[in-house]
């Protein structure tokens, strides 16, 4: 993670995961992002094996990603990424 919290770049703990997810909750609150664009907005913080790991991830399920922040943390923190 980077210094504010919010870039994704690859392999976490569990608990790194958990921190991260609660820094751009936060983030979220504080910059008035809208639950419709949450993932989206996340999403622009995935950089080099955990925006790969992403793409890969949508390719497998044949989707366009999670549909909400729920369906997107639960899909988080059930990875091994």
């Amino acid at each position: 993670m980077n210094e504010d919290g919010l870039v994704f770049s690859g392999p976490m703990t569990q608990p790194e995961v958990e921190l991260w997810i609660q820094n751009m909750e936060d983030h979220f609150r504080n910059n008035l992002i809208g639950s419709k664009y949450e993932v989206q907005y996340a999403l622009r913080y995935f950089t080099k094996s955990a925006a790969t790991w992403w793409k890969m991830h949508q390719a497998i399920q044949g989707c366009n990603g999670a549909k909400s922040w729920e369906e997107f943390k639960k899909t988080l923190l059930k990875s091994r990424l």
